[in-house]
């Protein structure tokens, strides 16, 4: 590896960061190519990966849409095996969810999911799995959806971030009052309400509560 290519290459995407970050998109774009280049010179395929994932963020500033999906492909492909590809996956999952395309989502999330966890990064796979599993309850496949929730939630453990967990573990009742394995959901809902009032989370105790309602409007329904 060139370490001089390599000192240009973040240079140069430092630069590109300041004029992003002053929302000049097309001199920030300018800059990626030359970057992308020094990167490959250095011999440093996640940097250059890194390059595609920023460009693809420019893209998604000015709605180009499209052009930021070729951008995210790219990074797959030029940062195979590392973060950099993980997370074009996870951002390709992401625009995909935002469009309503969750079957096309779920298969990007994961991949992100399967890509983060081959490098150890917990928190990176447990988001993307749970993202996942968002997406199969869109699709109603609560089955599905409780599996990825339980990897995420295992994850998240993993990665010490237990509050996090909890949150994954409101979606999993959710999945089991849909199912109408209620007996189930209620023990599971006791648990997380015990939790968050534990914690004094407002919002935890928000989502729970949620979850609490949508129980007792399927347990009216079973009678």
């Amino acid at each position: 590896m060139s370490q001089a290519k390599a000192d240009e290459a973040r240079a140069i995407l430092r630069a590109i960061n300041e004029l992003m970050n002053a929302s000049r998109w097309n001199e920030a774009h300018g800059l990626i190519e030359p970057g992308r280049m020094a990167a490959l010179a250095a011999g440093d395929r996640e940097l250059a990966a890194t390059f595609r994932l920023t460009n693809a963020e420019i893209f998604e500033e000015q709605g180009e849409w499209r052009a930021a999906e070729v951008e995210l492909s790219s990074a797959i492909f030029e940062g195979a095996g590392t973060e950099a590809e993980a997370i074009a996956w996870s951002r390709r999952g992401m625009m995909a969810m935002g469009r309503s395309e969750y079957g096309k989502a779920a298969t990007s999330l994961l991949s992100a999911a399967r890509t983060f966890g081959a490098l150890g990064i917990n928190e990176g796979e447990a988001h993307s799995t749970q993202a996942a599993a968002e997406c199969h309850m869109r699709l109603g496949e609560y089955d599905q959806a409780l599996s990825f929730l339980k990897r995420s939630s295992d994850r998240w453990h993993d990665a010490g971030d237990a509050k996090q967990a909890l949150y994954t573990s409101a979606l999993y009742a959710d999945c089991l009052t849909e199912l109408g394995r209620l007996d189930t959901a209620r023990g599971v809902l006791e648990n997380l309400m015990t939790a968050a009032k534990s914690l004094g989370d407002a919002q935890l105790i928000g989502l729970v509560g949620e979850s609490a309602r949508k129980f007792v409007a399927r347990s009216q329904l079973s009678r």
